[in-house]
């Protein structure tokens, strides 16, 4: 019997943390623009037409995968995957598998927002060389 209530109280737990959980966030995005600013000062901007960038939102990971044109061609640019958290509207991705250099010192500070089908994610990203890099951008919800 105890061992029945340890665990209906478990669940109990599990399913209210799930539903407080702010799911709006959940599914696949697709990028229309980014801009990207470097500590130095220099930045770029990229949208639809020279740069794809698809994130899947799951309950408990996420997963990026980017192309970018090369010469009249699409190139894999870059891909990363992990777990994340959310608190509120503060997102931090834990980045557990990239096409790019990971280490502990690797960290991201975002903000997320949605109105209707677009997704603002804005932020720092730490680099594994310590570098500070800071995102803007702006996604699609993919029907």
């Amino acid at each position: 019997m105890k061992k029945f209530i340890f665990f209906s109280a478990f669940l109990m737990l599990l399913v209210s943390r799930l539903s407080a959980q702010d799911n709006s966030y959940i599914g696949t995005w697709k990028l229309i623009s980014q801009k990207i600013m470097l500590i130095d000062g220099r930045s770029s901007t990229s949208d639809s037409s020279n740069h794809i960038q698809i994130k899947i939102i799951t309950p408990t990971h996420f997963m990026l995968l980017s192309e970018v044109m090369v010469n009249g061609a699409w190139r894999a640019n870059a891909c990363s995957y992990g777990h994340y958290t959310l608190n509120g509207n503060k997102y931090v991705e834990h980045i557990e598998y990239a096409s790019y250099e990971i280490n502990s010192t690797l960290q991201t500070d975002f903000t997320l927002r949605r109105e209707g089908d677009k997704l603002y994610q804005s932020g720092i990203m730490t680099n594994s060389d310590g570098s500070r890099v800071h995102y803007d951008e702006v996604y699609i919800k993919e029907k």
